[in-house]
């Protein structure tokens, strides 16, 4: 059968240090591809069998920092679906015809690498993205909004790089709502609104759908904030401001953070209204089984129509069974 989106076809290779290259698609046992909501590289296990070759057995060939190239071909020949390093290589004597292997991007070194970094007031995103990536060799696209930002001397200080991006974008977000995507492809790091793909992949029941699986909680969610001052001499914090969400509609959840010295009410009100935004309505969480479509990515809009589910919504984390030819998503509204 000849590839198309409903059969995707895959392949991968394999170079070691040397250079030298392996076409290992016929030796694979597994092979999956995962983008989770927590980590910005992207993930591949896979599982190669432990056959000799002129060069001898693959356990003699696979080891960590070899490179793998992972191709997908859906009728319009291959494309590069994930370039990353072997992490992880694992041999078992009592099981020896099987090698299992991760490998990540390579933005795995920025979520493994500590570094300092200090910037005056008055430069903007992009430039501290790129400040920071070219002494990593970071190669960048830059293509989220930027904003100019006051000093940055802790907020830096100390850090493995991921999360200097993440604060970085945190407070990108802060200001203009935008919800942000980091992710690789052909080693490059591109930075993006979320939901700008290009193509827009349509989901429905008994087409490509599976199974979905839905839930919305109360659990954590915060409808109304109090703001407490500073302690008296018998330890009494008094309520300096009451910030409310939804009350009535979900009821009083309440939490409460301190003022802190030096900061204004005002700016502890509005440090309430932000925690009421990320977390004053229920929260949601979806997921969709079905037939792997190889290009969706964390990030990427996508339209369902299948179970509970009907509109547009958002790739949360996407795990791609190359072999089971099967995809699950997490995504949200």
């Amino acid at each position: 059968m000849e590839a198309s989106l409903e059969n995707p076809k895959y392949s991968a290779y394999l170079v070691t240090g040397g250079g030298s290259k392996y076409n290992i698609t016929n030796v694979l046992e597994n092979l999956s591809l995962t983008e989770g909501e927590n980590s910005l590289a992207q993930k591949c296990d896979f599982t190669i069998a432990n056959i000799k070759t002129k060069s001898g057995l693959m356990s003699g060939i696979v080891d960590i920092a070899h490179k793998i190239y992972v191709y997908a071909d859906t009728g319009s020949g291959k494309k590069e679906m994930f370039r990353g390093t072997i992490w992880t290589r694992k041999y078992n004597s009592a099981d020896e015809k099987v090698l299992p292997c991760v490998a990540y991007d390579h933005l795995i070194y920025a979520e493994n690498s500590e570094d300092t970094f200090y910037f005056p007031a008055g430069k903007s995103t992009r430039s501290i993205f790129s400040t920071i990536c070219g002494k990593w060799g970071i190669k960048l696209n830059y293509k989220f909004a930027s904003i100019t930002h006051p000093k940055q001397t802790n907020q830096l200080q100390k850090k493995y790089i991921s999360d200097m991006f993440l604060e970085l974008l945190k407070e990108v977000k802060k200001q203009n709502g935008q919800k942000y995507i980091i992710r690789s492809a052909n080693d490059t790091m591109t930075v993006s609104q979320r939901g700008t793909n290009g193509t827009i992949y349509h989901f429905v029941s008994k087409q490509n759908v599976e199974q979905t699986t839905s839930s919305r909680t109360l659990s954590g969610v915060i409808t109304q904030v109090a703001i407490t001052g500073k302690e008296d001499k018998e330890g009494r914090s008094p309520v300096e401001a009451i910030v409310k969400g939804q009350t009535g509609a979900y009821g009083t959840l309440q939490a409460i953070i301190e003022r802190k010295e030096g900061t204004t009410l005002a700016e502890a009100k509005q440090e309430a209204q932000e925690l009421i935004n990320e977390n004053g309505k229920p929260f949601e969480s979806f997921s969709i089984n079905g037939i792997d479509c190889p290009w969706v990515r964390k990030g990427d809009k996508i339209s369902v129509s299948a179970g509970d589910l009907s509109g547009t919504f958002y790739v949360v984390s996407v795990d791609h069974d190359a072999k089971k030819k099967k995809m699950r998503m997490e995504v949200e509204r």
